[in-house]
Formats: C-alpha cells, sequence, structure tokens
C-alpha cells in the first residue's frame, strides 16, 4: 500500500509542479519515481502470483544485465562511428566511455554479490560506488524521459520573437547541415505564427571563423526569401546562456511584454529552456531533428552539462552518502 500512496503522492507533485513551470528540471524527478514507485506496488500486489515472480526474476536476472551488455557494446560501438564522422575529439567519445563505464558498474557488482572473502571497507567502497552509478543513471533516466515529453509538447507558434541558436560555420563561412536544419526549423516556426515575429539569429565569431554565425545565418535567411527587416543579429554570443542572455537584452530593448521561441536541435531544447527560465524570458523551445548517430554523445553531453548546472543539489547528496559511508565505518 505504502509504494502506491508514494506514487500517487510523487504523480501530484508532477502535476502540480508542470502545471506550475515546464521547464523545471524536477518534473523529470518527479515523473520518474511516479514510475518506479508505481511499478513497485503493482509487483508486491501480486507478488504471489506465480507468473508476476517469473516475469521479475526474468528482468532483473536475465533482460536487464542482457539490455545493459547490449547497451555498452552500442554505446562503444557509436562512439567509433563518432570519431568516424566527426573527428578524433573526446566529446566525440562520451559514448564510449559511458559505455565502459556500464562494463565497470556490472563488474562491481559481480565482484559485491560473489566475494565473500572481503572486508567490511572494500564491500563498504564497492557498494558506495554502486549507489553512486544507480544515481548517475537514475538522473540520467529522468532527463532523457523529460527531454524526451518537453520536445513534443505542443508550443504556440504566435509569438513575438524566433530566436534561433547558432552553431559552428564550415570552412569558417559556411552554414553547416545542422545549422540549416536549425534555420528551416525556424522559418516555419515564423511562418506557422503568421510572419509576425522578429527573427533573431544569436552566434558569434569563433576562433576558426572568418565572419560572425549569426551574419551567416542571416543571409541564408535572406537566401531563403526573409525579409530583412524581419531579422535582427546579435553576434557576441559565445554560449547557449549567452544566446539568451544578449537575445534578451535585445529584445527588453524593443519589448515591454513579449513571447519568444528559440530553435535549436531537439536533443538540446530542454536544457535551453532551463536557462531561459533562470533568465526570466518568457520561452518555449522547439526542436529540429538530428542524426541519429549524433544522439547518444549529444543526450550524454546534455545530461553532464545539467548535472553542472545542478551541482549544488548533486553534491548534497553525494555528501549525504559519504556521511553515512564513514559513519558505517567508524570514521566518524
Amino acid at each position: 500500500m505504502i509504494w502506491w500512496l508514494l506514487g500517487g503522492f510523487f504523480a501530484i507533485c508532477f502535476m502540480l509542479s508542470m502545471s506550475k513551470e515546464l521547464r523545471r528540471f524536477r518534473n523529470g524527478i518527479y515523473l520518474l519515481l511516479t514510475l518506479m514507485f508505481c511499478f513497485l506496488g503493482l509487483a508486491i500486489t501480486y507478488r504471489h502470483n506465480e507468473w508476476i515472480i517469473l516475469l521479475i526474476r526474468l528482468f532483473v536476472f536475465v533482460a536487464s544485465p542482457l539490455c545493459l551488455f547490449i547497451l555498452a557494446i552500442g554505446l562503444i560501438g557509436n562512439g567509433i562511428v563518432m570519431v568516424k564522422k566527426e573527428g578524433l575529439h573526446p566529446m566525440n567519445l562520451l559514448s564510449a566511455y559511458f559505455g565502459i563505464g556500464i562494463f565497470v558498474f556490472m563488474g562491481i557488482v559481480f565482484v559485491a554479490i560473489t566475494r565473500y572473502d572481503l572486508s567490511m571497507f572494500v564491500l563498504s567502497f564497492l557498494i558506495f560506488c554502486i549507489l553512486m552509478m544507480l544515481y548517475a543513471a537514475f538522473i540520467f533516466t529522468a532527463f532523457l524521459l523529460y527531454s524526451m515529453i518537453y520536445r513534443i509538447l505542443p508550443k504556440n507558434s504566435r509569438c513575438d520573437y524566433v530566436l534561433i541558436h547558432g552553431a559552428g560555420l564550415l570552412d569558417g563561412h559556411r552554414v553547416s547541415r545542422l545549422l540549416a536544419l536549425r534555420l528551416d526549423k525556424g522559418i516555419s516556426v515564423y511562418e506557422k505564427g503568421g510572419k509576425r515575429a522578429k527573427i533573431i539569429v544569436s552566434g558569434g565569431q569563433g576562433e576558426d571563423e572568418d565572419l560572425s554565425e549569426a551574419a551567416a545565418m542571416k543571409q541564408y535567411l535572406l537566401d531563403k526569401g526573409i525579409d530583412e527587416s524581419s531579422i535582427i543579429v546579435e553576434d557576441q554570443s559565445t554560449s547557449t546562456y549567452e544566446n539568451l542572455l544578449f537575445s534578451k537584452t535585445i529584445m527588453d530593448h524593443l519589448s515591454q511584454n513579449y513571447k519568444c521561441i528559440f530553435v535549436t536541435n531537439d536533443y538540446h531544447v530542454f536544457r535551453t529552456s532551463t536557462y531561459a527560465r533562470q533568465l526570466k524570458i518568457k520561452a518555449q523551445g522547439v526542436g529540429c531533428r538530428t542524426a541519429m548517430y549524433y544522439l547518444p554523445s549529444a543526450f550524454i553531453r546534455e545530461y553532464l552539462a545539467i548535472v553542472y548546472q545542478y551541482r549544488l543539489s548533486f553534491l548534497v547528496v553525494v555528501g549525504i552518502w559519504l556521511l553515512f559511508l564513514g559513519i558505517s565505518l567508524g570514521l566518524f
């Protein structure tokens, strides 16, 4: 009964939080906790059913390890594909690193449950590592789940500004395929909104670029038939946060009460929306599609950025677990 109550409690928290603000990371946490506790409630309610018990055992001891193994192999393979297509760079190896991390997790679990000669210190340390990895997996799942939900939530195209986030230029001056997809999506939002909005192209000039991303984006829009009077250039930003911050300065100067839709890649929409919330911009995000091979590394990078963004909360949780570990080992 307690598990159903907990599931219902977090379901209410999820709905209340969603109704108040769609752009909160806690929404994903509430949703995943709801699903977990409802699953536990279902399993305990039917714990005397032989078929349910069999399915749970198959899930825990067969399906889960097999899925983790396949996932790890797939992530490592994706890392190899990323290097072939995007070049040898640490960020392009993120999926491979996570695949190796899954194998490390499985190895630690295997040692912890099969070795009976481990000292209390070693066993406690292994359990702590397992808990940390499970905590990281929980946060990642919550982020991935809610990112996918947020991306498909309906957005009102009737806005005052369409903010298109920049991306790196090819050969220092040409719009890349990734950036072209963002621009095409921005044009679509602009047209669906009745062409009443101003389009803000946002992106500064990198060290290896001949012109700013915003300048190249403006030319792309002009070539697509967008009137120059509808385009606003923001060419000083160097990051997602600055895209929003500097564009906000422009919008605040031009309007007092406005609505904005920002356009980026689908994997990037939710994290960008959290920045918009922090900056108190009335903005929702829409995403353009991304090549499938690019998504694993992209979502992992977004996850790491979210962890850094909310690092204080995560450090508090880790600190509490470290304190309990120290107390259990008699260190405090």
